[in-house]
């Protein structure tokens, strides 16, 4: 959790917003439901027991009606999370990152989750909570995405519909270097379901962590710049990233740019009306806007190695360390 100091001031002032909004939106969710019994109720009697065509008609009258009233209820509750996920992050990413901006109610494009090459072809995508800035000289942009694929569902009446399935859900991130690195290194989990033949990947490589190689499958088109890039160190930074975020985990490393993405179906974002607005509440916040610095910090993204030194040409002609140097040597 975050150690950072919350007031009792801010989370008043929350509360004491959300509880008008909290109670219109119970107003119109039940004035909704009422409506929509109302509508199947007409839908009985008008097309069951009477068979008349007005009845039927004010059926879809009320149900139109429930759905605009259910619609502008959860527009009173957007606009408050949108207005407190907002609030958060522009109080307290600040005091994280450079030049923070958030979004709530957008994601990355498309087009860029599919530059990872995690994920096969999504039929739908839904992309929101937008966040990026820059920490340690190491500029990133992060999102919870969610994809769907059109799957045929059978019911015990013989009759076929389509309906959209979500696949993969979680967070995604990319983090640009300040080097552009002529190799591609993938970890992927064992269940990785991404695109195949995807990668200009040759080569599967082993190391010497047997809890790391049963958990994570890693392919590079050079077994030299493996081996240099999977250092004993990163490989207990990956196991650590598990334990710490739950999940598949996926990353790769190409040219200037490190993606990242844990599938876990699930996000931190859950806000709901419903719930007081309290300290632990606000902390959960804080404790997301934090997880590229986490990141950062854990795999090593501001090393000279990932943002000075050029891989390429030989062993011999970069710049490494003596212990480098020997781990790769015994390796290739």
């Amino acid at each position: 959790m975050s150690s950072v100091d919350i007031s009792d001031e801010l989370v008043n002032s929350f509360e004491e917003e959300r509880k008008p909004i909290f109670k219109t939106f119970i107003g119109f969710i039940i004035s909704s439901a009422i409506f929509f019994v109302l509508a199947i109720i007409c839908f009985i009697v008008g097309g069951l027991v009477y068979q008349s065509p007005t009845i039927l008609i004010i059926a879809v009258v009320f149900f139109f009606v429930a759905s605009l009233l259910f619609g502008i209820g959860f527009g009173y509750s957007n606009k408050f999370k949108n207005k407190f996920v907002s609030s958060i992050y522009a109080k307290y990413a600040s005091l994280m990152y450079d030049k923070p901006v958030s979004n709530p109610s957008v994601g990355l494009s498309y087009a860029t989750i599919k530059e990872s090459k995690f994920f096969k072809r999504a039929d739908n995508y839904i992309g929101k909570e937008y966040f990026s800035g820059s920490y340690k000289g190491i500029k990133f942009e992060k999102c919870h995405y969610e994809l769907q694929e059109l799957r045929q569902v059978h019911n015990q009446n013989g009759y076929t519909s389509t309906v959209l399935v979500t696949f993969a859900e979680g967070i995604f991130m990319i983090f640009t270097l300040n080097r552009n690195i002529k190799h591609d290194f993938v970890v992927t989990e064992r269940s990785f379901g991404g695109e195949s033949g995807g990668y200009r990947q040759s080569q599967k490589i082993e190391f010497e962590s047997y809890e790391y190689n049963k958990k994570y499958t890693t392919t590079c088109d050079s077994k030299m710049a493996a081996y240099y890039f999977g250092t004993p160190k990163f490989i207990e930074a990956m196991m650590t990233f598990d334990r710490t975020f739950s999940g598949n985990t996926y990353y790769r490393l190409f040219q200037n740019k490190i993606y990242m993405a844990v599938n876990n179906y699930r996000s931190k974002f859950k806000f709901s009306i419903l719930k007081p607005i309290s300290k632990e509440y606000i902390e959960t916040f804080i404790d997301e806007i934090g997880v590229p610095r986490r990141i950062i910090d854990m795999l090593d993204f501001d090393s000279e190695k990932l943002n000075v030194e050029v891989l390429g040409g030989g062993i011999n002609n970069v710049n490494w360390s003596n212990k480098e140097r020997q781990y790769v040597s015994l390796k290739v």
